[in-house]
């Protein structure tokens, strides 16, 4: 198996090296000098989105332990679910329904 693999390679890098392409370092060339001095803005960009990152998230647990909505929001979605589940059985199970009427010429067909 590895030697088809490897025969597969060859052929891979044969017609690569026919087309010939010439492949070029897209970025300038920079100095030394000049690559630190990126580097160390970067650093300090980073070190600030850092900190704006820390004190949004103890602003927002803060807010969690004192306004924390979550089981009032989570009952009220599960009676809402619950509502549109009834509704939704109640217009599907109508004897004019799409639903019903679909379901009754299916077993026409299936078992006539």
């Amino acid at each position: 198996m590895s030697n088809k693999r490897d025969d597969d390679f060859k052929g891979f890098q044969e017609v690569i090296s026919d087309l010939d392409i010439k492949v070029s370092d897209p970025s300038p060339k920079k100095g030394k000098a000049q690559t630190g001095l990126e580097l160390l803005w970067f650093l300090e960009n980073e070190e600030i989105r850092i900190e704006k990152i820390g004190d949004l998230y103890n602003e927002k647990i803060e807010n969690f332990k004192l306004y924390n909505f979550t089981d009032s929001l989570c009952h009220e979605q599960i009676e809402h679910n619950k509502k549109l589940r009834e509704r939704i059985v109640r217009k599907m199970s109508h004897e004019s329904s799409g639903y019903i009427k679909n379901l009754n010429e299916i077993f026409k067909i299936r078992y006539s």
